[in-house]
């Protein structure tokens, strides 16, 4: 898995995605509460009004400011048999308030590449 600069993630179809989150406030890191959820959303391209293709929730740890967000290989194998790479939109939250995702950059991409090619 590799993560741009533009929050562009780029991950093999099939392969356990796994990073650290942090959310600024102004300078300073975020830290995070007890009832802190962290939502993880997955969609289709163009289809942030659909049902996503990934959701997962994360409680993170009381008095840190990363999280883990970890996607297991098998949910990740998504997309069917292609030979060809698939985009896919992504967002983040914090109890349901969107942290990462749509913004005047556009939104966050997810390339989903076939199963072993190289990205």
């Amino acid at each position: 898995m590799k993560i741009m600069s533009d929050n562009t993630i780029s991950i093999n179809r099939g392969d356990e995605l796994l990073f650290d989150y942090q959310i600024y406030n102004g300078n300073e890191p975020y830290i995070f509460s007890e009832n802190d959820e962290i939502g993880f959303y997955l969609y289709k391209k163009n289809q942030y009004n659909k049902e996503p293709v990934i959701s997962e929730t994360f409680i993170p740890e009381a008095g840190t400011d990363v999280i883990e967000i970890r996607v297991s290989a098998e949910d990740m194998d998504i997309g069917g048999f292609t030979n060809v790479q698939q985009e896919y939109w992504y967002e983040i939250t914090l109890n349901d308030e969107v942290t990462l995702g749509y913004d005047a950059d556009g939104p966050k991409v997810l390339i989903l590449y076939p199963t072993g090619k190289k990205y």
